[in-house]
């Protein structure tokens, strides 16, 4: 269970990369920061030891 929230986390941040390819580049900051909030919850997840 734990491997599947961590492999299902890294899904979601590809999609969340693929979307993000599709917002106008005059919103990078929220972009560069909408990255760096997806990237924390995998993160997160492998830094509680839930990925085994």
């Amino acid at each position: 269970m734990d491997l599947e929230v961590y492999r299902e986390s890294l899904t979601l941040l590809r999609g969340l990369y693929t979307f993000l390819l599709r917002v106008p580049k005059a919103e990078y900051d929220s972009v560069k920061q909408i990255k760096r909030a997806g990237k924390s919850i995998s993160a997160q997840v492998n830094d509680c030891n839930w990925v085994k």
